[in-house]
Parts: C-alpha cells; sequence; structure tokens
C-alpha cells in the first residue's frame, strides 16, 4: 500500500501508518527491534537525503538519537517531523515531493529476524506559491 500525505514546507507533521509482518499483522514495540528512517527529495537528480535523515535510528530504546518516533499496541507508527524535514529545495517548485522511508526490523514467532520497509511520499506545498 502507498501512503501519501501533504503538508507544508517548514512545518512539524505527523506521519502514522501501521508497520506490519508478512502476514499484515500489526507489530507493535515489544516486537519490533529497529526503525531506520531516511527521508529524501524525489524530484531532485539523484535523491539527496534531506536534513542528514539517512539511515537515523527513531525507535525509542533501540538508541534513537531523536525520540520522536513511537508505536501504540495496535502497531499504529506516529512519526513527528521536524521543521528542517520540510525544507522546498528549488523555490520555484510550488510542490516538492519527498520520499520517508522507514526499514523496521522484528523477530518472528520463530525467532528469525526479519525486515520490513514501509514508504510514505509527503508531497511539500510551497507556502509561497500554492495558495
Amino acid at each position: 500500500m502507498l501512503h501519501v500525505v501533504e503538508g507544508w514546507e517548514k512545518t512539524s507533521p505527523i506521519l502514522t501508518g501501521e508497520l506490519v509482518d508478512e502476514a499484515d499483522n500489526p507489530l507493535t514495540t515489544a516486537e519490533v527491534s529497529s526503525v531506520l528512517f531516511t527521508l529524501y527529495n524525489l524530484d531532485e537528480t539523484g535523491s539527496p537525503v534531506i536534513n542528514t535523515r539517512n539511515g537515523v535510528q527513531v525507535l525509542v530504546g533501540a538508541t534513537s538519537t531523536t525520540g520522536e518516533f513511537s508505536i501504540d499496541a495496535q502497531g499504529i507508527f506516529r512519526m513527528k517531523l521536524a521543521v528542517n524535514d520540510m525544507p522546498i529545495v528549488v523555490a520555484s517548485r510550488s510542490v516538492e515531493r519527498h520520499v520517508a522511508q522507514f526499514l523496521f526490523t522484528w523477530l518472528d514467532n520463530q525467532s528469525v529476524s526479519r525486515t520490513g520497509l514501509l514508504i510514505v511520499h509527503i508531497n511539500v506545498k510551497n507556502a509561497e506559491k500554492v495558495t
């Protein structure tokens, strides 16, 4: 499932979604061992990383450096983006396409390490161009 959200530049939106295993069962904080967050600009050549967000551990209790990410008992996550995560790189654009990538790991019921990937497309609106 493709997640697409919209937000204004220089704001701090909250991304939400569900981390699930291969059978689409929700994963909770107790089950997830790592969440690495990468944020990049889809509209630029080479898809450059935004705000040095390249494989940053965001899961509290797993050497998180941010404390901005949480997962509830139903497997729903919340990630509060920083103002610097929502730039307009090319001022002439009314909207820029950014991608938030969550690479997460958990242990299955046989204690085998598994990896999943959730991608969220963010349409960042230029406050000076969009009315």
